[in-house]
């Protein structure tokens, strides 16, 4: 099942958030000093800090496309005919993330007040920029 698929049962099944969402939480109770990617980690582990990486939708669907298409590197995504089409499914996606975080939850996870740091990786060149940027701005002064 890919993630689109995956999406899909997720809007008529609830557990297919809840289930790991619990992991989280628990995580979060048990466990210190470690680094979660995951769209609602934010919520299911208040005591952290919150990094937000959003990135332009024509450039991220170009950056998915690429790297599918040179590198293969994405084996998560489907191979697109284009990268408009990536872009049309990024949209979908996020679109159905968006409709079952809100009605499970009642959350937004797009609005920025969520995070303690909020990054545009649109322009940064690569994830060595973003790890750069990160360490610069949670450094003490």
């Amino acid at each position: 099942m890919n993630i689109d698929e995956f999406n899909a049962v997720g809007e008529t099944d609830p557990t297919t958030d809840t289930r790991i969402d619990d992991y989280q939480r628990e995580l979060g109770r048990s466990s210190d000093n470690f680094i979660i990617e995951g769209r609602l980690s934010w919520h299911f582990i208040p005591d952290s800090f919150k990094i937000f990486l959003g990135c332009d939708l024509e450039e991220a669907a170009r950056r998915i496309y690429s790297a599918r298409i040179t590198t293969d590197t994405r084996e998560d995504e489907p191979l697109y005919a284009s990268v408009e089409e990536a872009k049309h499914i990024i949209e979908e996606r996020m679109a159905s993330d968006a409709r079952r975080y809100e009605s499970i939850y009642g959350l937004n996870y797009l609005d920025p007040h969520h995070y303690d740091l909020v990054i545009d990786t649109t322009h940064l060149d690569g994830p060595e920029a973003v790890v750069n940027l990160i360490i610069e701005k949670i450094q003490p002064a």
